[in-house]
């Protein structure tokens, strides 16, 4: 769409151009209830919504009913000129899918980095397979690798992992 800015549509924009706020799916979540919030959206402007299940849902996530209601709610929201979209997640974090990411495979569990800052002096112990890479900070601000000198520490580089 190629729209000029003016006042009157800076007030008033097209419904690509709103924000598109998260719509909260929590309770039962029954057809009729469903179609309100479609009227009641439509009503104050809002064009388009992310579908987002939340705690207290009470439709099992990802089961025939929630897509029934799904489909259900994309019928409607097209009968009301609305587009939807479905954030594919149940709560947070993003890629748990309400715990069947780690039921499935359990090594898909998040993992993060560490940054530990020692004295130069001091004895640092290096758990298996947990060391990524040791640097040293020297005074005038130069890093050097020295991870060599605590040895691979069962981190296998052709698997990157650790």
């Amino acid at each position: 769409m190629n729209h000029r800015l003016t006042t009157a549509l800076f007030a008033d924009p097209p419904g690509a151009y709103r924000p598109i706020p998260f719509w909260f799916w929590n309770g039962d979540m029954e057809e009729a209830e469903i179609d309100r919030q479609l009227q009641e959206m439509q009503a104050k402007g809002v064009n388009e919504a992310f579908i987002h299940a939340r705690r207290g849902l009470t439709i099992p996530y990802l089961s025939e009913l929630w897509f029934a209601r799904i489909g259900f709610t994309l019928k409607k929201a097209s009968e009301y000129g609305m587009r939807m979209w479905l954030y594919d997640e149940d709560n947070w974090p993003s890629g748990y899918a309400g715990g069947r990411v780690l039921k499935a495979d359990p090594d898909c569990r998040s993992k993060n980095l560490a940054r530990v800052v020692v004295p130069a002096d001091a004895d640092l112990t290096i758990p298996e397979g947990k060391l990524v890479a040791a640097l040293a900070v020297m005074e005038d601000g130069r890093t050097l690798d020295v991870t060599e000198s605590f040895g691979t520490a069962g981190v296998s580089p052709a698997s990157g992992s650790g």
